[in-house]
């Protein structure tokens, strides 16, 4: 045996990577590390995870005293051979050669993944959780401790703990919940023993284990998650009766699984649990099951019956796709929805519109109707007739369809599907009945002739991209009850202007008017609790005058340069500020909020704003200082509408005494107004082709407007709108024309 005289004698692990970078440094990082003693260590945990090109010779290393060598070759280039080493104390060695070189054989016997039969048990710990060990020759291994704790997929994807040939894994009293991935890729599990004090199995838990063939289940289980399972040849599940919930994708794949009765006790499966589970010829499904989620039993072609459960109240969409061999069902009374894509339908052609139905659902006729191209209008019918029965037309898509100028629905449609005329570009109406409850996302995504539409009062939230990029879009007559604005949902509607918003709206999210260059106007919502970041971007109320831009109770934005030293007052009965809203505003030195503030918006001010009450306010007003938003001196602006047929309806705007810009931007603000409220007389919904242009009508009415002095006392019947007041009684113009006032016209930009 080869002598050698120690060079280094540590007697720690710092020590000991003090000599080894010593010697790499003298001979390179085939440096041959024999000259250090390591019989005083205890603790080689990440040793050469510092040293990663090292690939020398320690094959004569004392390694009898070390108990912890978690990690110590992971991510390494060593390849020696360390065959000889005595680990019999070691206790913590997972994952010692996670993503290395060392060949199997290099290895010490007892870390080999390829150990016999007859080797002695291998105990140990895992390092990072309290969980202990043993795997014996014949592949059984059994777990005691903690395994809640969640692990990341690409961690455990390269730790060689999964590459032993672990074939039956027993679980001890004691161990009550599985975390996520905790043993995801076990390629060789074949069988599984869970314990009773067993609550929870987590997220791809046992991902990937293809060959798991029995999965012995005790009692006491509750909870198994999302792609806990991963397509393993079993032809028998079961559940314990504990069971009250079942992942998504939880037992997808199983395609050897013949018959699936599911207990009672579960009240909950997630979407695609057993789909593709291509053998399954019968279910039984629980008693009290009130969803049978998206694709669930998808693809399982060989499925013939089905048990429905007595509680049942909805079907979402695929839930039972392409299983074409599905017979004879009937549906209890308490379903109310049913998904027009969840059964595989038989599908016919009638008039020209396309047709699905489930005619083997004994109970319920619902049919979906559905167009590639349609030209000009088109009246969708609420029922047909096939094969001597009679189906409701319960649902719609018209994803694209060429040509399709305008379309009425049935009252026998609740809910318009996702996408359902999105890209309709020659789509300019929609008539929608009070039955509808529910618009999809995207619905009238792209619809860019949609000039109009009016909005069911059971209609509470207007979806993610509802209207987005529906430029042509002027007018929306919204529902009594809605109460959220979802992101995107107008952004691109150019021609929009004016859009009052109900009382019920109290959330307006991100982006949600973004980019509608020419609206001025979202009425004033008393409910609002939230506007989302970008939510007017690119609007005109941006941009409509100097000063703190307010929708409702909720101050949004702030138009024109802010002087130096500003302290923004926001006014009175304000309950939010948007996320975003002053965010730019580098002047804004401090705010003084009421009492009536209730949230202030993500990124609302600049960071370095100073925010107060206003008992605390003199503290940051100097004599610098320029408070914004306090009374200042107003007058009225007189506008005579341009509408022939009624020469005495008249609009007026309190604006600021100065500058006389703004009364010009309002003045022309309010003209808009006047040629769209008069828009089928002047003909202007289309402006190409026209007698006279707008151009043209504008400077016809741009002299018919003066601003007057508000007189001491006066008191003319006004309507406020939108943070302005309007005047709107006859008989107070006369009084101010036949009192001597000079009318002044405004000069024109």
């Amino acid at each position: 045996m080869e002598t050698y005289e120690f060079k280094h004698t540590p007697k720690t692990k710092t020590a000991l990577i003090t000599a080894i970078r010593e010697e790499i440094k003298l001979q390179g990082y085939r440096a041959d590390l024999n000259c250090i003693d390591t019989s005083a260590i205890t603790n080689m945990r990440e040793l050469f995870n510092k040293f990663k090109t090292f690939d020398g010779d320690i094959s004569k290393w004392d390694v009898s005293n070390v108990k912890d060598m978690t990690d110590m070759f992971r991510d390494s280039e060593f390849r020696g051979d360390i065959s000889g080493w005595n680990v019999d104390n070691v206790e913590y060695f997972f994952p010692m050669f996670c993503y290395c070189r060392i060949a199997d054989e290099h290895k010490p016997a007892r870390f080999r993944r390829n150990r016999p039969a007859d080797a002695p048990v291998l105990e140990g710990k895992l390092n990072w959780m309290d969980v202990s060990f043993s795997i014996s020759g014949d592949g059984v291994c059994v777990v005691s401790g903690d395994l809640s704790e969640n692990h990341d997929y690409y961690f455990w994807g390269g730790c060689e703990v999964a590459k032993l040939p672990v074939k039956h894994l027993i679980f001890t009293d004691g161990v009550t919940e599985i975390g996520d991935y905790t043993f995801s890729e076990w390629y060789q599990l074949e069988e599984l023993t869970l314990p009773s004090s067993l609550t929870r199995i987590g997220k791809e838990a046992f991902g990937r284990c293809r060959n798991i063939k029995r999965i012995h289940f005790s009692e006491g289980l509750q909870e198994i998650g999302n792609s806990a399972f991963g397509s393993c040849p079993m032809s028998k599940l079961d559940l314990p009766k504990t069971l009250t919930k079942i992942g998504g994708y939880a037992f997808s794949g199983f395609d050897q699984l013949v018959e699936l009765n599911l207990p009672d006790s579960i009240i909950s499966i997630g979407p695609r649990a057993f789909c593709d589970c291509s053998s399954l010829r019968s279910v039984k499904l629980p008693a009290h099951l009130n969803v049978i989620s998206e694709s669930t039993f998808s693809q399982c072609k060989a499925l013939e019956q089905v048990q429905m459960p007595e509680d049942l109240e909805r079907i979402e969409g695929y839930a039972f796709l392409d299983c074409p061999n599905l017979k004879s069902i009937t549906l209890p009374d308490s379903v109310n929805y049913i998904a027009p894509n969840a059964f595989e339908g038989e599908e016919f052609d009638e008039g020209g519109l396309h047709y699905s139905i489930a005619n083997y659902i004994t109970n319920v006729n619902d049919c979906e109707v559905s167009a590639k191209s349609w030209d000009g209008e088109l009246d969708i019918p609420s029922s047909i007739s096939h094969g001597g029965r009679s189906f409701v037309v319960n649902s719609l898509n018209f994803f694209g369809c060429k040509n399709l100028t305008s379309v009425r629905i049935p009252s026998t449609i609740s809910e318009i599907p996702e996408c359902a005329f999105s890209g309709c570009k020659s789509l300019r109406s929609v008539e929608i009945p009070s039955s509808v409850t529910t618009i999809g996302a995207e619905a009238f995504y792209g619809c860019e002739a949609l000039k109009s539409i009016e909005l069911p009062d059971g209609v509470t939230e207007i979806t993610e991209n509802l209207f987005k990029g529906c430029w042509r879009l002027r007018k929306v007559r919204f529902g009594a009850n809605v109460t959220t604005i979802r992101e995107s949902a107008f952004e691109g509607c150019e021609f929009l202007q004016h859009l009052p918003l109900p009382d019920s709206v109290r959330r307006i999210e991100r982006s949600a008017f973004e980019s509608c260059k020419n609206l001025v106007d979202l009425g004033q919502p008393s409910s609002l609790e939230h506007i989302g970041l970008y939510a007017l971007a690119g609007t005109a109320m941006l941009l409509m005058q100097d000063g703190p831009i307010y929708v409702g109770s909720a101050l949004c934005g702030y138009c024109g340069n802010m002087p130096d030293h500003a302290c923004l007052e926001v006014r009175e009965g304000t309950t939010t500020v948007a996320e975003g809203a002053l965010r730019g505003q580098g002047h804004l030195e401090s705010v003084i909020i009421p009492e009536s503030l209730k949230d202030i918006g993500y990124d609302a001010f600049p960071r370095s704003t100073q925010i107060c009450t206003p008992a605390d306010s003199a503290s940051v007003i100097t004599k610098d200082t320029v408070i914004i938003g306090r009374e200042k001196k107003y007058r009225v602006v007189l506008v005579e509408k341009p509408q022939r047929k009624s020469p005495w309806n008249l609009y007026g705007a309190i604006v600021p005494e100065k500058p006389d810009v703004d009364a010009r931007k309002i003045v022309k603000d309010l003209l808009f107004e006047a040629f769209r409220d008069t828009a089928r007389y002047l003909d202007l919904t289309d402006w190409e082709g026209d007698s006279y242009s707008p151009a043209e009508e504008m400077d016809y009415a741009s002299q018919r407007f003066a601003i007057i002095d508000l007189p001491e006392g006066a008191a003319p019947q006004t309507q406020t709108f939108n943070g302005s007041t309007y005047l709107t009684d006859e008989s107070y113009y006369n009084s101010l024309i036949s009192g001597g006032v000079q009318w002044e016209p405004l000069e024109k930009d």
